[in-house]
């Protein structure tokens, strides 16, 4: 299925919303574009890499696009689900025709927080990232839709002096495939191929 097809497959199975998917997705085929969690906006935005501050730079998950494929990228809390809402979930979701992808920012952590600190954040986006898996699975099972066959990944993005990247989240990487079917990543950047 291409990006064209699922936008009205998924404002199908939210019908009845107060705002439907697509006025939260943006489509892109730029090569390079930088998403971040905008706390002023209340939700994700998207930038050009050249018109992007150095701290949007910093704080932001890079999608890069060589191929200038459509990529479409929805703003989840904060647009699509209001943050008066309470519950958890993740902060963005963006997939092109093969993948499909949830991204919680976790961007918020100094260079001197305790490893304590840095491991309750890193648990905290996990299960806002489940949490989003299951808001969707729910909505498609509720109008009897069929969950889209792709690749899923689940994207923990956090600041580039997070120690320890790789071997935490593999404390947590079994677990989470066996729940949702999804690769789980700690990354700043995700490369459309």
């Amino acid at each position: 299925m291409d990006v064209q097809q699922l936008l009205p497959l998924f404002d199908k199975v939210f019908k009845g919303r107060q705002k439907k998917p697509t006025d939260c997705i943006r489509i892109s085929n730029e090569a390079e574009l930088l998403v971040f969690d905008d706390k002023l906006k209340g939700h994700c935005i998207c930038k050009l890499f050249e018109e992007a501050s150095e701290e949007e730079r910093a704080l932001s998950l890079t999608l890069i696009n060589p191929n200038e494929r459509e990529i479409a990228i929805w703003a989840f809390d904060g647009c699509f689900i209001s943050s008066k809402i309470t519950g958890k979930r993740c902060d963005l979701i963006f997939f092109d025709a093969s993948d499909f992808c949830f991204a919680e920012f976790k961007m918020e952590v100094q260079s001197t927080s305790s490893l304590h600190n840095i491991l309750a954040k890193r648990t905290d986006a996990i299960e806002q990232l489940k949490a989003s898996f299951d808001i969707l699975r729910n909505a498609f099972a509720e109008r009897a839709t069929s969950w889209p066959t792709m690749s899923y990944f689940a994207y923990v993005v956090t600041p580039a002096f997070f120690p320890s990247k790789d071997t935490s989240m593999a404390d947590f990487a079994i677990d989470f495939w066996d729940e949702t079917n999804a690769k789980l990543i700690e990354a700043t950047s995700r490369i459309f191929k």
